[in-house]
């Protein structure tokens, strides 16, 4: 039984499943707001599909992470980092490639059936998501490997799955849901930075040039702190031109960058800490984002 429980910890990990959650969940709620702004028709069968499918592209990614990173997990072990350590996980690569490999099927079978409902934009949608996927990971793009993927490859990736599931929901896209995601986006890159700065040791050691190994990690802290401040404006600028108004906008994107800001201060000498409090502050802004989209937003 406790042989059980530590296999289902370290697969916890190595799939990052707590990103996962905190990532998709408030991209689907983002995506079900908007459409019912619309005040059209909800096909929730979609949904479900919709919400499948954000999933196990997630599971694509982060698999494709581990398996490309067994260089830089090898670094972490060499040099006892136990903070990349205790991110990472330690699954047997069979295991990742089986769990991939599952997740494409899933990924597969769903879009046919979300395309069969909604007609073929959404295989567009589909195929952009999987392209990401693999480019953060894999060459040609590699942008795993490079300086500000929060940006080349995070902040489209989730304008175009909030996108997405406004449309497989009402089959429309409003300016709402555009700037609703570029804003989730843009805050998501918080909480991105400081991932990598989890591994800031480990990735420079190896030669991976994520944006703190490229500006130093006091430059990549900043940063986050201005993208915290663009999510802000988009939210309170760009939805409130969508449709919600300016006060619900701007409460929301305020308390969550002061929430931010007490946790690095008070948690800025152990930087996981900082790093799960930040994706958690993440989660709540992209929850009531959609929660005030429901209630006021039109």
């Amino acid at each position: 039984m406790l042989l059980n429980i530590v296999a289902a910890a370290k697969l916890y990990k190595s799939t990052r499943a707590e990103i996962t959650v905190a990532f998709a969940v408030p991209v689907v709620m983002l995506g079900i707001a908007c459409a019912v702004s619309t005040g059209l028709p909800i096909n929730w069968m979609n949904n479900v599909l919709g919400a499948g499918v954000i999933f196990s592209l997630l599971m694509i990614s982060n698999c494709l992470n581990n398996i490309v990173d067994a260089k830089i997990d090898a670094v972490a072990i060499e040099r006892g980092n136990k903070k990349s350590m205790m991110f990472h996980g330690t699954v047997s690569r069979r295991t990742i490639i089986i769990i991939s490999v599952l997740s494409g099927g899933a990924f597969s079978f769903l879009t046919v059936l979300l395309s069969r409902n909604t007609g073929e934009p959404v295989i567009a949608f589909a195929l952009f998501g999987l392209f990401m996927a693999v480019e953060y990971n894999l060459p040609p793009l590699k942008l795993a490997y490079r300086p500000f993927p929060e940006i080349t490859m995070l902040l489209p990736s989730t304008i175009v799955a909030v996108v997405a599931m406004q449309y497989i929901l009402v089959s429309q896209i409003t300016a709402i849901a555009v700037c609703t995601g570029a804003a989730f986006g843009m805050f998501s890159a918080t909480w991105f930075l400081w991932q990598s700065m989890i591994d800031y040791d480990v990735d420079k050691a190896a030669g991976k040039n994520t944006t703190p190994v490229y500006i130093g990690p006091i430059n990549a802290g900043i940063v986050g702190i201005v993208y915290s401040g663009i999510a802000t404006v988009l939210l309170i600028v760009g939805a409130g031109g969508g449709g919600l108004p300016l006060y619900p906008s701007a409460v929301i994107g305020m308390f969550c960058m002061i929430v931010v800001g007490g946790i690095m201060i008070f948690s800025a000498p152990n930087i996981f800490k900082v790093w799960r409090g930040t994706m958690w502050a993440v989660f709540v802004f992209g929850v009531l984002s959609a929660v005030a989209i429901i209630l006021w937003g039109r």
